[in-house]
């Protein structure tokens, strides 16, 4: 999930745990963040990285 910095909710999706996954939305979150600086966290519900 995605939220701005008022807690609006702008992106709520699944990421697939590969590379592609991950890179498309980085280039998502950099998307929204419309030249700003961007700050994220990764929350695991269970164990680690794969």
């Amino acid at each position: 999930m995605v939220i701005d910095t008022d807690g609006k909710r702008r992106v709520s999706r699944r990421v697939a745990n590969d590379e592609t996954g991950l890179l498309q939305l980085g280039v998502c979150i950099l998307e929204l963040s419309d030249g700003k600086l961007a700050t994220w966290a990764i929350d695991l519900n269970t164990g680690g990285p794969r």
